[in-house]
Order: structure tokens, then sequence, then C-alpha cells
């Protein structure tokens, strides 16, 4: 995407991504809710594929 004109704006589906995260229900796995609400989203693809153990520890400590 370095050389596409115009850049596409993203901010509405990060908006989109906010407003679904805060949707999700109390219930919800803890792991999820951190990843959503860090923004690390390719963590939070990588969970919801059964995928977790290829995620890498972060700043936070959290996997």
């Amino acid at each position: 995407m370095a050389t596409v004109r115009p850049k596409p704006n993203l901010l509405p589906l990060f908006d989109r991504l906010d407003a679904l995260t805060a949707e999700l229900p109390r219930q919800t796995d803890p792991t999820l809710l951190h990843y959503m609400h860090k923004k690390s989203y390719e963590k939070a693809r990588l969970f919801l594929q059964g995928r977790e153990s290829e995620n890498q520890a972060g700043n936070c400590r959290h996997v």
C-alpha cells in the first residue's frame, strides 16, 4: 500500500472495530478483549482462528 495514491482512509474501519469491541458481551474471552482494547488486531485474528500459539509476547507481557 506504500505506492497507492490516494491513500485509503482507514479511520472509518478502525472506528467500526472500536464500536464492535464496545458491543462484545461480558462473557467474551478476556484474551480477545485484551487484544481488541490494545488494538492488536493481528493477535485477535490469530486468536479467533485458533492460532494463539503463533502470537508473540507484546510490550505488556501478555501473549
